[in-house]
């Protein structure tokens, strides 16, 4: 499974998001779900990464429906920890962005 979800993390969010669904009717064990990754691989580029930050909090956002009730608490957990890992790193580079334009 981890191998399949990593070549499916290269595609577009909204079929990442109906291969998990899909995964998670047939199979809602949590140490299954944790390996699996559910996010593309990381990307450069040139400019603020804001943006791009702000578009895997959309996208794990959009996955919590998908954990309801309680078989999915640890699931849930999951995505809640991957949202505020990523607002972390908003609120960092938000800082070293303007430190930097100060100068």
């Amino acid at each position: 499974m981890y191998y399949l979800f990593g070549a499916i993390s290269e595609s577009s969010a909204d079929r990442r998001r109906k291969a998990l669904e899909k995964f998670l009717k047939l199979n809602d064990d949590y140490a299954v779900f944790e390996n699996l990754p559910l996010e593309g691989p990381g990307v450069g580029g040139w400019g603020s990464m804001i943006p791009y930050m702000q578009t895997r909090i959309d996208y794990l956002e959009s996955l919590k429906p998908l954990f309801t009730g309680v078989k999915f608490l640890k699931h849930r957990q999951r995505i809640e920890q991957g949202i505020a890992s990523w607002k972390a790193q908003i609120k960092q580079t938000e800082i070293h962005e303007l430190l930097t334009a100060l100068g």
